[in-house]
Formats: structure tokens, C-alpha cells, sequence
């Protein structure tokens, strides 16, 4: 299948080369890969200060999936405590497990290179 013109002002004609060391390229290729990018992509999406999202690893998925059920009923228990708990429960520790619970979820996420 033929591909398709693209207007002049979306073609891609300008060729930079970059330059990196052992290290560096290193570093780039795992970045790039952690996201699914090539490295040339990852490049020119981060270089344009684009926001690369974090993506959860397959292997966390199960598991990414679990919390989002228990954040879930966390929020509607905070939604509205009194009809949802009776008024029996401190609302200082509900507030700390969502936290926890969030905090969990963020760290099951793989870091896609943008911010280290």
C-alpha cells in the first residue's frame, strides 16, 4: 500500500545527526525502549518538550488493575463517609490509605525517561 503525501508542513525532511558516547547512547536506547519508541522518535519527542506517559509493564498489570479496583472503592467511601461508613471510622486514616494506595499504583509504574 502506497503512503500517503503528507503536506509540506508535516514532512519530516530536516536530518539531524547526533553525536553521543558508549554511555550516553546506552542510556537513550533503554529510555527509548522502556517507552516502545525508537530511539530517533524518543529524541525528537522529548526534544520538543513533549510529555512522554508512563505506561504500566505487563508484568505489573494484574496487579495495576487490583489497585485501581481498591482506589475505586476508597473514593467512593470518601465521597461520602458518613453514608458509606456510618461515622465509624477516622477519617485521618481513610485519607492516608488512598494516599498509600496512590503511592503504590505510581510505583508500578515503569519511568519512561522524561524526568532523570
Amino acid at each position: 500500500m502506497p503512503r500517503k503525501n503528507l503536506p509540506k508542513s508535516e514532512k519530516r525532511d530536516e536530518r539531524f545527526n547526533v553525536y553521543a558516547n558508549e554511555a550516553e547512547a546506552k542510556i537513550i536506547r533503554e529510555k527509548a525502549k522502556k517507552t516502545g519508541m525508537s530511539p530517533t522518535d524518543y529524541l525528537r519527542t522529548v526534544g520538543l518538550g513533549k510529555h512522554i506517559r508512563a505506561t504500566v509493564p505487563e508484568i505489573n498489570l494484574e496487579k495495576w488493575k487490583e489497585l485501581d479496583s481498591l482506589t475505586k472503592i476508597v473514593n467512593r467511601i470518601m465521597s461520602d463517609p458518613d453514608k458509606m461508613l456510618d461515622g465509624k471510622i477516622d477519617l485521618r486514616w481513610l485519607h492516608h490509605l488512598r494516599f498509600e494506595v496512590q503511592k503504590v499504583r505510581m510505583e508500578l509504574i515503569i519511568d519512561r525517561g522524561c524526568d532523570d
